[in-house]
C-alpha cells in the first residue's frame, strides 16, 4: 500500500472536504497523513488523522486569531500589506534553503502521493514543493471553481448560464470583468503599498527557482491562486455542476460528505419532531460584519415567532452572544454552533450562505434551500441551487420579515423544490458509492 499526504489549509471547510477521500483511502490499506499550517490541527486532529505541521516559525497558531472577523477598507488595506510582505518574505526564506524543512518531513514519510487542497494561496506552494520532491502531485478541489470559459461563469457571479448567444457573450464578459477586477486589485495593492504583488511574485520567483515551466501557470482562473498544470479532482458530483465544466484532466468525484467527523454536542430535547424543523446558519466564516450577523438571525428570529408551526434551529456562530437577540419564542432553538449533519438528517429546509460543503450536506440529506451568498464561490453555488431546482436566492441586504415568510412558504408549499431534491440526492448517492476520488488516486498511486 501507498503513503498520501494530504495539505490543507487552516479552515473548517478545506479540511471537511478532503476528509472522506482521506478515509476511504486509509480504509483499503494506504498511510494517510495530513500536513499544513500549524492551525489546521485543531481541525485534523479530533477526527483522526496524523498531523504534521510546517513552517511553525512562519505561522504559529497563534497568529491571526481574529482573520475571520470583517475588517474596515483601512485596516484591510493595512493586513494585505502585513500579509503580503509576510508571504514574499516567507518566500524568500524558502529559496534561501528554509524549505529543507518540507524535504525533511518527505524524506521521513517517502510518500507516493500528494494531495493539495487548491483553493486557496498557499496551495501553490505546497504543490510546487511537491514537484520538487519528485512526488506525484494531484489538486482537490473543495469548491466549483474553474479556469476562463466560453460556457460556466466565474465562481463568484450568480449568473445561470445557457446556450444562447446572449449567454455566452455575457460569460465571456463576466470573465474579462473578473480578471480586469482581479489585476486593477492587484495593481492598485501594489502601488498603495508599495509592495510586489504577493501572489505574481510568489509564483513567479518559486515557480524559476524549482525549475517549473512558466508556461504550465493558470492564472485565468477564479482560486484565489494561480494554479499549476496537475491532475485535478472536484469534490462535487457532475450532476451539480452546469453543462460544460468537463476538462481534460479533470475528474468530478463523490460528494466527499463525511459522515463520521466530529460535531459538537447538542439537546435534542428542545425539538418538537411534530413539526418540520427549519435550520439557518451562515457557516463558520465571519463574511458580515457582527452588526450584520445581529440584523440578519433578528429577522429570522422574528420570521421564526410568527410561524409557531415550524421548528427553528438556529445557529449564529461563535461571534454571537445568544443573549442579546429578542423575542426567543418556544418555537426557536438558538445556539452558537450545532451538529450540523445531524440537524440535517430531521430538517425541511434550510437557510444559509451556500459555502460548497453546506450546500452539498443539504443535497445528501435532501433539504431544500434558501440561499443568501456573501462571497466568493457562495455566489456560484447560489446560481447552481437555483438551475437544478434545489431552492431559491436571497439578497441578505434587502432581507426583511416580509420576503423570508414568502420564500419559505414557496418551498414549504411547492413540491417542485423537494422533488429536485430528491432526484439530486439520488444522483449524489449513486456517484458516492463508486469511490471515485480514491480510485483515482488509489489508480495514480500504482
Amino acid at each position: 500500500m501507498s503513503t498520501i499526504l494530504f495539505f490543507v489549509h487552516p479552515m473548517a471547510g478545506s479540511v471537511n472536504a478532503s476528509l472522506k477521500t482521506a478515509r476511504d483511502l486509509k480504509s483499503i490499506g494506504h498511510q494517510v497523513h495530513f500536513l499544513g499550517l500549524s492551525r489546521c490541527e485543531k481541525f485534523v486532529r479530533p477526527n483522526g488523522f496524523n498531523f504534521i505541521p510546517l513552517f511553525e516559525k512562519w505561522f504559529p497558531k497563534d497568529v491571526a486569531a481574529n482573520e475571520k472577523a470583517p475588517l474596515s477598507f483601512w485596516r484591510k488595506i493595512t493586513a494585505a500589506k502585513q500579509y503580503i510582505n509576510h508571504i514574499k518574505t516567507f518566500i524568500d526564506a524558502l529559496i534561501a534553503g528554509e524549505d529543507e524543512e518540507f524535504f525533511k518531513v518527505i524524506g521521513e514519510l517517502k510518500p507516493d502521493m500528494i494531495v493539495v487542497v487548491a483553493t486557496h494561496y498557499d496551495s501553490f506552494i505546497w504543490a510546487l514543493l511537491a514537484y520538487k520532491a519528485g512526488i506525484k502531485t494531484i489538486y482537490l478541489h473543495d469548491t466549483l471553481c474553474g479556469s476562463k470559459s466560453t460556457k460556466i461563469p466565474p465562481i463568484t457571479t450568480d449568473i445561470v448560464p445557457s446556450d444562447s448567444i446572449f449567454s455566452i457573450c455575457r460569460v465571456v464578459f463576466e470573465w474579462k470583468k473578473f480578471l480586469l477586477c482581479r489585476f486593477i486589485k492587484q495593481f492598485f495593492y501594489s502601488s498603495l503599498l508599495g509592495t510586489q504583488l504577493g501572489a505574481s511574485y510568489g509564483v513567479d520567483k518559486l515557480c524559476k527557482h524549482y525549475h517549473y515551466p512558466l508556461r504550465l501557470i493558470d492564472t485565468s482562473t477564479d482560486l484565489l491562486a494561480s494554479k499549476l498544470k496537475l491532475t485535478e479532482i472536484v469534490s462535487c458530483p457532475k450532476d451539480f455542476d452546469f453543462p460544460g465544466g468537463e476538462r481534460v484532466g479533470r475528474y468530478y468525484v463523490g460528494a466527499s460528505i463525511d459522515l463520521d467527523r466530529e460535531q459538537p454536542p447538542f439537546s435534542w430535547d428542545r425539538i418538537d419532531a411534530d413539526k418540520p424543523l427549519v435550520y439557518c446558519a451562515l457557516g463558520s466564516l465571519e463574511c458580515l460584519s457582527k452588526q450584520d450577523r445581529i440584523v440578519f438571525f433578528q429577522i429570522v428570529v422574528d420570521t421564526a415567532k410568527q410561524h409557531k408551526e415550524w421548528c427553528w434551529v438556529i445557529a449564529v456562530g461563535d461571534q454571537l452572544d445568544i443573549n442579546q437577540f429578542n423575542g426567543i419564542s418556544s418555537n426557536i432553538v438558538l445556539v452558537n454552533t450545532v451538529p450540523q449533519l445531524e440537524i440535517l438528517k430531521k430538517a425541511k429546509i434550510m437557510i444559509t450562505h451556500g459555502g460548497a460543503n453546506t450546500t452539498k450536506e443539504c443535497i445528501w440529506f435532501g433539504v431544500p434551500m434558501i440561499v443568501f451568498p456573501l462571497e466568493f464561490d457562495q455566489y456560484g453555488n447560489a446560481a447552481r441551487v437555483m438551475y437544478q431546482g434545489l431552492g431559491l436566492k436571497g439578497d441578505i441586504k434587502r432581507l426583511n420579515v416580509p420576503l423570508l415568510t414568502s420564500m419559505l412558504e414557496e418551498i414549504h408549499n411547492n413540491p417542485y423544490y423537494q422533488m429536485q431534491m430528491d432526484l439530486m440526492r439520488q444522483k449524489f448517492e449513486e456517484v458516492e458509492k463508486s469511490r471515485t476520488g480514491s480510485d483515482i488516486i488509489n489508480a495514480l498511486c500504482s
